[in-house]
């Protein structure tokens, strides 16, 4: 890439549907060989998608969406990246931000 500064960018954007099982996209990468910064991409992507009815037929409440992330762990998802957003949202009180 001839932009040396985004190079670590793309790798994270090229990444972000890998999964921790290995079935993923592109390269089928699985676990820590998964950019963290891709593995927290797909955390918060499938969260917001979750409650945008993008992944599934119907939308999901916060607390659906969680569970859904959590039955994905280790499967799609990163016990760890999973835990600390929802960490986040809650002592935040935080609500689905669409206006990004």
């Amino acid at each position: 890439m001839p932009l040396e500064p985004l190079h670590n960018a793309s790798k994270i954007i090229r990444h972000h549907r890998e999964y921790q099982d290995g079935t993923g996209y592109p390269d089928a990468l699985s676990k820590n060989d998964i950019p963290i910064g891709s593995q927290i991409l797909t955390v918060v992507i499938d969260y917001y998608k979750l409650q945008e009815q993008k992944i599934l037929k119907e939308k999901l409440s916060i607390p659906e969406a969680f569970i859904f992330l959590k039955n994905h762990i280790d499967t799609w998802h990163n016990k760890q990246i999973v835990e600390i957003l929802k960490s986040l949202i809650d002592s935040h009180d935080l609500e689905l931000i669409t206006n990004c």
